[in-house]
């Protein structure tokens, strides 16, 4: 745990389907020399039925909005039901103090996805998917050896990789109640030492930083689930990985 190498990468797909010569530009076959591969994709939402090794192009961009193509409208519409729901059906007077440190988490059909299935297939066996956090079209994968994660190397009589936990942040639209923006949270110990990745989708352009910033302040609010009530993701871990 003294030396261990990172690969964090972000990418906005635009909901259109990866092609092999865009993953080999960054992902290396079955993890080259990396110990830890984290993977954060926003508007990841494409059709995929097709095969995707012999789309020879990306497609523009389908959506910028909630209203969308045909293709991607309901299930965007759902989502942000869903998350409003959730979100005004919560309690927010609850003090810190009595907070119950619970992991947010969606269905496993959530986790059941093209893109999932594509990292996992370039590593190869040699990785092991240790966690995944899933906020309508925004997803965070954290990969690491296997080695890691099956005891082969242990850590007090464990895994080097334990104590894994996610949660998320919606930050969109509804006066930030729906997940088309947001962060993703996954954290874990790799032996003594604390990690926690970040993945966020802000709003765009210049005009938008004050937005920007404030989100990443609710960011920090609200995943209070992975940490000590008094303290937040930043302050709470050894490294924090923040990338969007």
């Amino acid at each position: 745990w003294e030396h261990i190498k990172v690969l964090c990468f972000t990418w906005n797909m635009g909901d259109a389907k990866p092609v092999d010569d865009e993953l080999e530009c960054w992902l290396p076959d079955e993890g080259g020399d990396f110990d830890i591969i984290v993977v954060g994709v926003q508007e990841c939402s494409y059709d995929w039925v097709s095969e995707w090794v012999n789309t020879p192009t990306r497609f523009a961009k389908r959506r910028k909005s909630l209203k969308g193509s045909g293709k991607t409208a309901l299930p965007m519409l759902s989502g942000a039901v869903e998350e409003a729901l959730h979100a005004f059906g919560s309690q927010k007077s609850e003090s810190p103090d009595r907070r119950k440190k619970q992991i947010r988490d969606v269905g496993e059909e959530a986790f059941s996805f093209h893109w999932d299935d594509i990292l996992a297939e370039r590593l190869g066996d040699g990785f092991t998917r240790v966690q995944q956090a899933v906020l309508m079209n925004m997803r965070l994968l954290v990969f690491a050896k296997t080695e890691y994660c099956d005891g082969t190397i242990s850590w007090q009589d464990g895994p080097l990789i334990h104590s894994v936990e996610h949660t998320h942040s919606a930050t969109g639209l509804l006066a930030g109640t729906v997940g088309n923006k947001g962060g993703l949270v996954v954290t874990f110990h790799f032996g003594p030492v604390s990690l926690c990745f970040v993945s966020c989708h802000l709003a765009a352009h210049a005009s938008a930083a004050e937005k920007r910033n404030n989100d990443c302040r609710e960011i920090l609010q609200e995943t209070w689930p992975v940490c000590h009530p008094d303290l937040d993701i930043v302050t709470e871990f050894d490294h924090c990985f923040w990338f969007g």
